[in-house]
């Protein structure tokens, strides 16, 4: 007799229903995710223009911080492409890493033009 051979799925183990459980990961950890992303995105348009906006309020729009807005809008859109990248919802790293790219590029030219007042 031989012996049943097993074979590995090209997405790693299968969760309840056959369907992968990286896919099922990424239900909880892109909401994750966003909420961070998010969060150092609302940071960086306070950091861009100041409390009162980039239209000033009478006082002037603050401008000191603008470059460390910028890296905090850029490490948004990591966070945010983290998962897509590293959970193996898929078998082709490749594929992962260019979505991963994708999303975390859309983030960041999404919100570039309100965090930064143009």
């Amino acid at each position: 007799m031989r012996a049943r051979q097993h074979e590995a799925s090209p997405v790693g183990p299968q969760g309840r229903g056959g369907v992968p459980l990286g896919r099922v990961h990424l239900l909880w950890a892109v909401p994750v995710a966003l909420l961070g992303a998010l969060a150092l995105t609302v940071a960086a348009g306070v950091l861009a223009c100041g409390i009162s906006g980039c239209s000033g309020g009478g006082f002037g729009p603050v401008t000191d911080y603008r470059l460390i807005a910028v890296a905090l809008l850029l490490v948004a859109g990591v966070v945010l492409a983290a998962p897509v990248a590293l959970i193996a919802w898929t078998g082709r790293r490749a594929v992962r890493w260019t979505a991963a790219a994708a999303v975390g590029l859309a983030w960041v030219l999404w919100a570039a033009p309100g965090v930064m007042g143009l």
